[in-house]
């Protein structure tokens, strides 16, 4: 059903067995469900796991990817592993360390495989995992299978990447490209902060739309509610704009 895009796609899996290095999968169209259910049967040797982000929302932030790792008969994340992340799931920057931490334990005995599709719904906690994971887990064997129905703007730069197109995507699109094109544009402008200051805002944001005051250094969040950056919300701090917030995320 795909013969010119599975190709390559097995081609990656194969390198990932034999190298023992990890990739990543971007598959953005129409059709995307069909071409990893078709990836799946292909992957002899891995362990793997998959989900989808619901349209509709998810119930928790990392629920997609959570989910993909303790999805099938025989899960990624056993059963101890999962639990143990329940202590940090108010801090996602730990979560997500904790997690890396779990799949190279994992991958230092089988390969695994991780499909998490329809990331044009996922959370931000979620994008963030997915952009920050495959480069921090880069020496180990794991393949991140990413789909979207438009343009995926997460994939980590420090890792091998191998894209495919399937097709059109559907017109959701105008609106969405355009607020990912302002949110790229956003994020230019930020990456221009002092680290001092930045590092902490990525941190902020990925808490979620608002979050305790005692998230930030006091002589930073004076300066960053006098700049109008943050506003005070019923004893919460949070972005004045959710869109900047969401470009500390891409």
């Amino acid at each position: 059903m795909f013969p010119g895009h599975l190709t390559p796609a097995a081609a990656v899996l194969r390198r990932t067995l034999s190298r023992g290095t990890g990739a990543v999968i971007a598959v953005t169209g129409e059709g995307s469900a069909a071409f990893v259910t078709a990836l799946r049967d292909r992957a002899a040797g891995f362990a793997t796991g998959r989900a989808a982000a619901p349209a509709s929302g998810g119930i928790a932030p990392l629920a997609p990817l959570l989910t993909a790792l303790r999805s099938g008969p025989a899960p990624v994340l056993s059963q101890a592993d999962f639990g143990a992340l329940a202590a940090y799931a108010s801090q996602p920057i730990w979560l997500v360390d904790r997690l890396a931490g779990q799949l190279r334990a994992r991958a230092a005995t089988t390969a695994l495989l991780v499909c998490v599709e329809d990331l044009q719904w996922a959370d931000a906690v979620t994008r963030y995992a997915l952009r920050v994971l495959p480069g921090q887990l880069a020496a180990s064997p794991i393949v991140w299978t990413l789909t979207s129905r438009i343009p995926l703007d997460l994939v980590a730069d420090d890792v091998p990447v191998q894209e495919i197109t399937l097709g059109s995507p559907e017109p959701l699109t105008a609106v969405v490209l355009a607020q990912q094109r302002v949110q790229r544009a956003v994020r230019t402008l930020l990456d221009s902060l002092p680290p001092a200051v930045r590092e902490p805002l990525v941190a902020a944001a990925a808490l979620g739309p608002s979050f305790p005051a005692d998230s930030l250094a006091v002589e930073l969040l004076a300066a960053l509610l006098r700049d109008g950056l943050l506003i005070e919300d019923g004893g919460r701090l949070r972005f004045r704009e959710e869109l900047v917030r969401k470009a500390l995320l891409i």
